[in-house]
């Protein structure tokens, strides 16, 4: 079932591509040329298209795609610390089994990807602002806890329309204009 996108997140999302904070996707930016490893939300609705992207996204460097999936309901929306979707340990759950992918695969690129609308950030009443803080705060925590470890954030979002484009966040333009901010529970519902 397709969530539609709200008028309010719409807006949001086109005044952050217009300061520049969600950028067009420029694949020759990133590093994939060792692989990546994907961590999304498992939704089957979005899966698909966000692994094509990766796919694109990966070949521009390799000739065969080397994606290591990571995917739970809500993604990287789960590893932020005192994440309002986390609810059983899935934080560290993903952590270590990033941790232990770049070790075995040798892989030291993670792209963590959020999607919007997600039935997830719905539930616990996040709105598109509180979705992307989510994701510059997992990729701050893969980048301290991972060390030598590469994030890079991306959000997928499902327009009213039916289509669907896929934006690189940049974490650093984010905060500048948005300084940190703790997200629970409560925060969320206000």
């Amino acid at each position: 079932m397709e969530i539609e996108l709200s008028a309010e997140d719409l807006e949001i999302k086109n005044a952050l591509k217009g300061k520049g904070i969600l950028e067009d996707v420029n694949h020759h930016k990133i590093d994939l040329a060792n692989g990546v490893i994907l961590t999304a939300c498992a939704d089957g609705d979005q899966m698909p298209d966000i692994f094509k992207h990766v796919t694109q996204s990966c070949c521009v460097h390799r000739s065969d795609p080397r994606i290591h999936t990571i995917a739970l309901n809500g993604g990287a929306l789960l590893i932020p610390r005192n994440s309002p979707v986390t609810q059983l340990g899935e934080d560290r759950v993903i952590i270590e089994h990033i941790r232990a992918a770049c070790k075995l695969k040798k892989i030291f690129t993670v792209a963590l990807y959020a999607h919007a609308p997600c039935g997830m950030a719905g539930y616990y009443d996040l709105d598109l602002m509180h979705v992307l803080e989510l994701l510059v705060q997992a990729k701050e925590r893969i980048k301290t806890e991972l060390v030598g470890t590469k994030a890079v954030s991306f959000v997928h979002i499902a327009k009213p329309d039916g289509r669907r484009n896929t934006y690189f966040l940049s974490a650093a333009k984010w905060r500048l204009i948005h300084p940190r901010r703790a997200i629970n529970h409560e925060s969320a519902a206000a």
